[in-house]
């Protein structure tokens, strides 16, 4: 895979855990403090040391996975983010389907001058 996509879909897929994430917390507060209220004191954070440990996992889990589709190791990924539009707060990160069409669009595979043109 050409670095500049891999880049592209490791900074796709931070911002897609990341979204995730933002969504998750505020549900698992909400239902851990309706636990506090209906059942017990310690449903409150029986729900957020569960929920740590599930996100620790995707966060695993996609690191394994990207590391299948780009090649890079968790250091070489974090590098990549950095480098990549969603590490640099760009605003078409921002747009969902935008960055995933701009990720797709990038070429798989790096091809000679020659190749672009047709041959020489």
């Amino acid at each position: 895979m050409q670095r500049r996509k891999a880049v592209e879909v490791i900074g796709f897929y931070k911002m897609k855990a990341k979204a995730l994430g933002l969504m998750l917390w505020p549900v698992t507060i909400g239902l851990g403090i309706y636990g506090w209220i209906k059942w017990k004191w310690y449903a409150l954070p029986l729900a957020v040391i569960a929920v740590w440990i599930l996100s620790n996992l995707y966060a695993l889990y996609t690191a394994k996975r990207l590391e299948r589709i780009t090649g890079l190791g968790i250091h070489g990924q974090i590098v990549a983010y950095h480098e990549s539009i969603a590490g640099r707060g760009h605003p078409l990160a921002r747009d969902y389907k935008a960055y995933w069409a701009y990720s797709k669009s990038i070429p798989d595979e790096e091809t000679s001058p020659g190749e672009e043109t047709g041959g020489g």
